[in-house]
């Protein structure tokens, strides 16, 4: 199983929320690239829908304007598909929604 498939069972969630592990993977999406950093805003996205997971993401300023600006100009697929969850979930809607 990968790591985008265990995040996606909420008690993995709620552990990686409990554990801090947000500003690691925060870290990770301005240090890798290509798939790497997609699997990053995979996960990312996987957590907002935990509310303890949106709320830390929303506070981070610089990481909801990298995946806007990925949203808006990025041609890689993948990526774009990810940063607009991110987009979705943390942005567009004004509240948290499981």
């Amino acid at each position: 199983m990968s790591c985008l498939g265990l995040v996606q069972h909420d008690q993995i969630k709620d552990e990686a929320i409990k554990q801090n592990a947000i500003p690691f993977l925060f870290e990770c999406t301005n240090k890798l690239t290509n798939r790497a950093q997609i699997l990053i805003l995979e996960i990312l996205w996987a957590l907002t829908f935990r509310q303890e997971g949106a709320l830390a993401l929303r506070s981070n300023h610089n990481f909801l304007d990298k995946i806007q600006i990925i949203s808006k100009d990025s041609n890689d697929e993948p990526l774009k598909k990810a940063a607009d969850g991110l987009v979705w979930k943390l942005i567009q809607g004004n509240s948290y929604k499981p």
